[in-house]
């Protein structure tokens, strides 16, 4: 057995259970297909020019492009980062968990949901005998875990976590703003219509804390695997991976999926176009926004972890 399965009152059973079910048959008939492509002579790895040409076409897109291929090229290396720092315990690859049926009571019966999931980074499993061995990782993570005395008289085995990598990008837009100021925006966008873009280089470390625009997707994570809590990991290629732990919160999980309801009854079944800021007005809408900042402001820093990289890439370049 594993906490998120049948663990924190069993809310998330029917849902977790059937998603994480319908997501390993997914998942092994896609590595499959990769497994065929792989074989292939030529389809394993781009050559250097073309990889070079990848990313000068990235790069005319934008700051923003940039950050979001950064990021999905960086993912790999915080999972390996991960899995040196929890040594005892696993990372399984997930692909989308759908959201099978929403727990009793959350929602109207009168309408249904459209089709939901959520697609996690990955999954840590955690051996509950190896929180017990002085010196891991795991051991430390069972200090900021006040159930995990309970889970272990529950039976369970291992401790499920989702895992959600948020890379942090060294570039920076380097256009100037009216007034002299530059862009240093990760999210900035160049409008110059692909002509003359240029990127300085900051040094630019982890997060100090988990930004709470991440709040519902991690919470959405959480609702469709069933897993107790989230593993947040803010990484940075130079400057290594600051590791947050973000709780279950069943309450704000309700209120999210309410407005989700609220949002297909009053906009999308009508074909109405929402207006700009839709239910900002509303103070139940106002109250769920503040119990955002307070999730992202309430997360642990568990550790930072300082950058690790793979023997035999030792001593590649870190830029073309």
């Amino acid at each position: 057995a594993a906490v998120g399965s049948n663990g924190d009152a069993g809310v998330e059973d029917s849902a977790a259970g059937s998603g994480l079910a319908f997501n390993s048959e997914v998942t092994d008939r896609y590595n499959e297909v990769l497994g065929d492509l792989a074989a292939i002579p030529g389809e394993a790895a781009l050559v250097e020019g073309e990889r070079k040409a990848a990313c000068k076409r990235v790069a005319g897109g934008g700051a923003r492009r940039v950050h979001c291929s950064l990021g999905l090229a960086q993912e790999p290396a915080a999972l390996f980062s991960l899995m040196k720092t929890f040594a005892a315990s696993k990372v399984f690859e997930v692909g989308l968990c759908p959201l099978i049926d929403p727990p009793s009571g959350w929602i109207s019966e009168k309408h249904s949901l459209p089709p939901m999931g959520a697609s996690p980074d990955g999954l840590l499993m955690i051996p509950i005998d190896a929180c017990a061995i002085p010196g891991t990782a795991e051991s430390r993570l069972a200090e900021k875990l006040p159930r995990l005395k309970e889970w272990k008289q529950n039976g369970d085995t291992h401790i499920c976590a989702v895992v959600e990598i948020k890379s942090v990008s060294p570039f920076r837009d380097a256009r100037q703003r009216r007034g002299g100021r530059n862009d240093d925006s990760e999210d900035s966008e160049d409008r110059s219509n692909g002509k003359g873009k240029r990127y300085k280089l900051i040094d630019a470390g982890p997060r100090e804390q988990v930004n709470f625009l991440h709040v519902p997707q991690l919470q959405m994570h959480m609702l469709c695997t069933g897993a107790p809590f989230a593993l947040y990991l803010s990484f940075s290629v130079a400057n290594g991976m600051a590791i947050f732990i973000v709780k279950r919160d069943a309450y704000y999980q309700k209120q999210m999926l309410r407005f989700m309801q609220r949002f297909v009854n009053t906009f999308a079944l009508k074909r109405t176009p929402p207006p700009p800021n839709f239910f900002f007005d509303n103070k139940s809408y106002q109250h769920f926004l503040g119990h955002t900042k307070k999730i992202a402001r309430s997360a642990q820093l568990f550790e930072t972890i300082p950058p690790t990289v793979m023997e035999k890439y030792k001593d590649s370049q870190p830029f073309l």
